[in-house]
């Protein structure tokens, strides 16, 4: 047995060893985009941003930064997983960093880990390695990402897993193998990050699964099956890693549901048209920072207005060029076979629209980008396997502007991101 899994170790060190020497873009941007981010989330460690909550865009990141740098113990209702992601601060812990770069740097390599795993859905769902690497390194310079990516809260570990659970989903419809024993694995990882992403994991799911079943008992029940398997075993995970506040609810379970009420969001929402703009736009680039007074004197920073740089127009336009390739791709194809995973994506932003028109805190609606970031790359994405049929001299052109795009985006947002992660001291 032991010679066996000896054997196992070996043959996936190789195959790790091959991918990575074959496909050397995906280390490459892991390390690449780590090394950007990681300088934004130690600046920001230092301030009050890490002191007390709500600094920037009315983030829990203090608690965050606690809970993966091992100074507290916090019980999440929300976010009940936060005690067992203290492992991915260790190794910085390990080398010397405190608890605050510890976390800080934790934050920058999960969003740094998510970019591979978009460029691994640009790949599967047909991209050419350039155009997939292009792609991916303007998500990985879009506003949502790289604020991802230096402040430690759970919105960037929502986006790392949603982002890879839409990778696996779309190599398991592209395989034709769509089920597998694991496949509840992602929800239970989503819930425990954040309760509601639960429902996004069970999008996901069934756009796989209807590829293969459609409407149909078949589909029906299996979705019944996993459904229960994930809500249970998130639960069970929840309750362990919150042994001790799962124990208090059942001794005192009106304090629970006082705290559960605690935990709701409070204050004015914001439109629908707000909504579509840090959406659609913001998300993208980066607006000049905000000043929001808070009802208890507080003045925090926060993406609300729609005043971006000279540089983030431009990447703006082709963002919006990219958007209308991808509904005219959608619209060209509507008489072949349904991509359910495109289906998929769009009810998954669909959903964060309208969840989010209500669930707002105090006007922050920027705070939830991780939320539905990727789905709204991964749509847009699709033009670009429109624009790889164009003629290979306006192709090259096209490359050259995106390229450009990504330089002028990534430097305005990360003017902006520096502004917020210096502001506080």
């Amino acid at each position: 047995m032991t010679a066996i899994n000896l054997r196992s170790i070996s043959e996936s060190w190789k195959n790790t060893a091959s991918f990575f020497r074959t496909k050397p873009e995906y280390a490459l941007l892991v390390v690449g985009f780590f090394l950007l981010y990681a300088p934004l989330a130690l600046r920001a460690s230092q301030g009050l941003i890490y002191e007390a909550y709500n600094y920037a865009f009315d983030l829990d990141v203090s608690r965050f930064a606690e809970g993966l740098g091992g100074v507290s113990d916090p019980d999440g209702v929300k976010h009940p997983y936060i005690s067992l992601l203290r492992p991915l601060a260790l190794p910085f812990q390990a080398v010397g960093f405190g608890w605050r770069g510890a976390a800080a740097l934790t934050a920058s390599a999960a969003g740094a880990a998510t970019i591979a795993f978009a460029l691994g859905f640009l790949r599967t769902i047909g991209l050419g390695r350039i155009d997939a690497v292009l792609l991916a390194c303007f998500f990985g310079v879009s506003a949502a990402q790289m604020t991802n990516g230096f402040l430690p809260e759970s919105y960037v570990f929502s986006s790392l897993g949603l982002t890879a659970a839409w990778l696996w989903a779309a190599r398991r419809v592209k395989s034709g193998v769509v089920a597998h024993p694991l496949s509840p694995t992602p929800a239970v990882f989503l819930f425990g990050v954040t309760v509601t992403n639960i429902l996004q994991a069970g999008l996901i799911e069934a756009a796989v699964r209807f590829s293969a079943h459609r409407v149909s008992r078949a589909f029906l029940f299996s979705m019944i099956r996993w459904g229960l398997i994930a809500t249970i075993a998130s639960l069970l995970l929840a309750a362990l890693a919150n042994l001790g506040p799962a124990l208090n609810a059942l001794d005192d379970p009106a304090g629970a549901v006082k705290k559960l009420l605690w935990a709701q969001t409070k204050g004015p929402t914001e439109s629908l048209a707000q909504l579509l703009g840090v959406v659609f736009f913001m998300s993208v680039a980066a607006p000049a920072p905000t000043e929001v007074v808070l009802e208890d004197g507080k003045t925090i920073l926060d993406y609300r207005t729609f005043v971006f740089s000279p540089l983030g127009w431009p990447a703006l336009v082709v963002w919006i060029g990219l958007l209308a390739e991808s509904a005219r791709d959608w619209w060209k194809k509507r008489q072949e076979d349904i991509d359910w995973i495109r289906v998929g994506l769009v009810l998954a932003l669909a959903f964060n629209i309208v969840f989010h028109l209500k669930y707002q805190f105090r006007g922050s609606i920027f705070l939830y980008v991780g939320h539905w970031s990727f789905a709204l790359f991964a749509l847009a994405s699709y033009g670009g396997l429109s624009i790889a049929e164009w003629p290979d001299r306006l192709r090259a052109m096209v490359r050259a502007g995106a390229g450009l795009a990504v330089i002028g985006l990534g430097t305005a947002n990360y003017l902006q991101s520096w502004r917020v992660a210096s502001a506080f001291g």
